[in-house]
């Protein structure tokens, strides 16, 4: 029994590129460099449309316009309903982002309490440092 019969097509096409000679791939790379750009150039006029398809596309213009208007005005009626939601939301957060910006500075200011109770010395002196490049600044601006 063959061994390449269990072997798909793709890994036989990628076996046999491996194996060609590097100076056949650089011949055809040269050959595809050769002919770029197609003989054929791309075409940069359009047909004149006939008078038909005039008509039709002033039709398309009008009806994708009433489309366009219809599927605008739902657009800003589904903002309106979402912008409602979001008042609604932002009323019940108000307080309870105020409650816990308080909590969370007085919680800061029984840390910095107890940290000044345990340290006295080291306190005092972050705080001479502190006062210190507070004044210079001041004394430079």
């Amino acid at each position: 029994m063959p061994e390449h019969t269990d072997i798909s097509p793709a890994v036989q096409s990628l076996t046999r590129e491996r194996a060609r000679p590097a100076s056949e791939k650089d011949e055809l790379e040269r050959g595809l460099e050769d002919t770029f750009p197609a003989s054929d150039p791309v075409s940069i006029t359009l047909p004149t449309p006939n008078e038909k398809d005039a008509y039709r596309t002033e039709e398309n213009a009008a009806v994708n316009e009433h489309s366009h208007a219809i599927s605008l005005s739902d657009e800003i009626a589904a903002m309106r309903r979402e912008l409602d939601q979001l008042k609604e939301v932002m009323s019940h957060l108000g307080p309870t982002s105020v409650r816990i910006a308080k909590s969370g500075a007085s919680d800061i200011a029984d840390k910095a309490r107890s940290t000044v109770r345990l340290r006295p010395l080291c306190s005092i002196a972050i705080s001479a440092v502190i006062g210190y490049l507070w004044a210079l600044k001041r004394a430079r601006s």
